[in-house]
């Protein structure tokens, strides 16, 4: 982990209000640079958060019109802007608190930020990370049966067979974006690492492509820490450990809504932070049955599929079974 993060030293002792504050911030920079899924989905939810009254926050989905012939003279027809809303359920509460006690803070360790809290927030942005990639598992697991948040049934998905060029299942899947009238700006492509293999063994895949691709120099060099993979077949490729297939979508066919918890008037020290669609919050306690300073570091989130025409799953083709012996 980088040094960059975090600050060094300070003062995180009970009371430290405005140190917790800055604790929440640093953690919370961390936790955007250990997402790839949420930073690629709608995170527009939580700007319609009011605590106190329930677990669900809601997220409009994009309104599209249609422009109409009017004849000479005639009359102008009107359209009603109905935007769809579809709640998002708070189901996760990501939480990590780490006691550490008297030997622990005198003998080992160094820097409580970066050997504690830089942990607890890894391990919260990869609950975080998990919570989406359940929504990009079942698209790419899809059977053309489940739904979406509007109640629209999902596409099923692709099947990439393997004995051929991974090319040719993404010109299957540009297909079914297009027909769906997805537009060709802002495609992104998530794959897990056997699919970031197939897409490497395919000639037509990194020919002119490999680390000396200029676009991936140019746009992306500073992008690789995100498992950014560069722009193949006009879609923007990231890796992802959390998915099980393969994903093709635009950012509005998922939206993640993330919450920083309230405060408890019992911690010695409390600090929320919000930017850019995500939220932490980082609390100091101490136990005194084992004379113990507490970290607790928490957020809760949500994830839905917000439009299933906006994004398609690949998986691999399933083997044909074999025939039992004599049949």
């Amino acid at each position: 982990m980088s040094n960059d993060f975090y600050p060094t030293g300070g003062d995180v002792s009970p009371g430290g209000i405005a140190v917790s504050n800055i604790i929440a911030k640093t953690s919370l920079e961390v936790l955007k640079r250990k997402i790839v899924l949420g930073n690629l989905v709608t995170r527009d939810a939580e700007t319609d958060f009011v605590p106190g009254v329930g677990s669900t926050v809601n997220v409009r989905v994009p309104t599209k019109l249609k422009a109409h012939d009017v004849d000479r003279g005639g009359d102008m027809p009107q359209d009603s802007l109905d935007e769809k809303v579809i709640p998002v359920t708070l189901d996760v509460h990501g939480v990590s608190q780490v006691a550490t006690n008297s030997w622990d803070v005198t003998l080992d360790i160094k820097d409580y930020v970066k050997q504690v809290v830089g942990p607890q927030t890894e391990a919260v942005a990869q609950r975080i990370e998990d919570r989406i990639a359940t929504e990009f598992n079942t698209v790419i697991n899809s059977d053309g049966t489940g739904k979406d948040g509007q109640g629209q049934t999902l596409a099923k998905a692709l099947e990439f067979d393997t004995s051929k060029p991974f090319h040719q299942i993404l010109i299957e899947a540009d297909q079914v974006l297009g027909e769906a009238d997805v537009p060709l700006e802002n495609r992104v492509l998530v794959v897990n690492p056997a699919f970031r293999a197939w897409i490497l063994s395919d000639p037509m895949m990194v020919e002119d492509r490999s680390t000396g691709d200029p676009s991936l120099i140019q746009n992306g060099g500073s992008r690789l820490a995100t498992n950014y993979m560069g722009k193949r077949f006009g879609y923007d490729v990231f890796l992802s450990t959390a998915v099980q297939g393969a994903c093709a979508f635009v950012k509005e066919a998922f939206t993640l809504a993330n919450v920083a918890p309230g405060s408890h008037a019992g911690v010695g020290a409390d600090g929320r932070q919000s930017q850019d669609g995500y939220a932490i919050r980082w609390a100091k306690a101490w136990d005194p049955k084992k004379a113990a300073d507490v970290s607790h570091l928490d957020a809760f989130c949500g994830a839905v599929i917000m439009d299933a025409k906006r994004c398609i799953g690949i998986k691999v083709k399933s083997a044909a079974p074999t025939p039992p012996k004599g049949s």
